[in-house]
């Protein structure tokens, strides 16, 4: 029984840090491969910053998980290892804002490049990308909020148990109240996966159920945005024609004046 249930939660707790290093590795090959050999390709500070993130990720989950099990060096891991999924949280973060953000200058290039006017409408190509953006938003939004969540349910139960608390372990009568944080970290863990498949597109329709009215309301919102962005830019050009065009005549009154 005690040798099943080391193997059950060894396995568990791989396939934890797999999922993590998964996402990311996702999430980072995502925005190499979306903008290369373009105008909007990653930096290669980009690249080297978050791939030390991963590098981090690797090593840690190797060496912090099985000092956790020898329980002899107090909660120092288990903070350890809190911080770690922090530092994946901040990079995930980053790697998703860095992705919209380069698909958001896209959609304000096409403006320019279609030689829109201010008031009008954005292009069906330019709104399939606004639903990729806000679509990637939302779910990376609610993954974010769900691991958040797991490391403060963790952490609280580390502090609480004064560094006794072992992630799906048994307990005795005494302790089974730990098995409730057992059972909000698996449920945020859940909700974190489900966001990942909602993100595939054979599963627009369920993520409408799930997700549409966030979803019409962030759909407003971008396209007021983009509206506006698109706005300011053809106004500022606007401005730069304008006191090019000052400047032209200037010149040529200043030639004539000359003669």
């Amino acid at each position: 029984g005690d040798a099943l249930h080391t193997i059950t939660r060894a396995g568990f707790m791989l396939f934890l840090n797999g999922w993590y290093f998964s996402c990311y590795i996702f999430m980072f090959l995502r925005l190499i491969s979306t903008f290369r050999d373009s105008v909007y390709a990653t930096s290669t500070r980009i690249i080297y910053t978050h791939v030390a993130i991963i590098v981090l990720l690797v090593v840690s989950g190797s060496v912090l998980f099985p000092l956790m099990y020898v329980g002899q060096f107090g909660s120092a891991p288990e903070l350890l290892a809190t911080a770690v999924v922090f530092v994946f949280l901040a990079g995930f973060a980053h790697l998703g804002y860095t992705f919209n953000s380069k698909l958001f200058q896209l959609v304000l290039t096409q403006s320019h490049s279609t030689a829109q006017k201010v008031d009008a409408s954005l292009s069906q190509h330019q709104k399939n990308i606004l639903v990729v953006i806000r679509k990637s938003t939302l779910l990376a939004s609610v993954q974010i909020a769900a691991n958040v969540a797991v490391m403060m349910v963790y952490m609280t139960a580390v502090l609480v148990s004064n560094g006794q608390y072992i992630p799906f372990e048994t307990y005795s009568i005494s302790k089974v109240h730990y098995a409730a944080f057992d059972v909000l970290e698996s449920v945020m863990l859940c909700l974190a996966s489900f966001c990942v498949y909602l993100g595939f597109s054979v599963n627009e329709e369920l993520f409408q159920r799930c997700c549409g009215r966030c979803d019409a309301k962030c759909e407003m919102l971008y396209e007021k945005r983009a509206h506006k962005r698109i706005s300011d830019q053809d106004a500022s050009g606007d401005r730069e024609r304008a006191a090019s065009s000052s400047n032209t005549c200037t010149g040529r009154a200043n030639q004539e004046m000359s003669v």
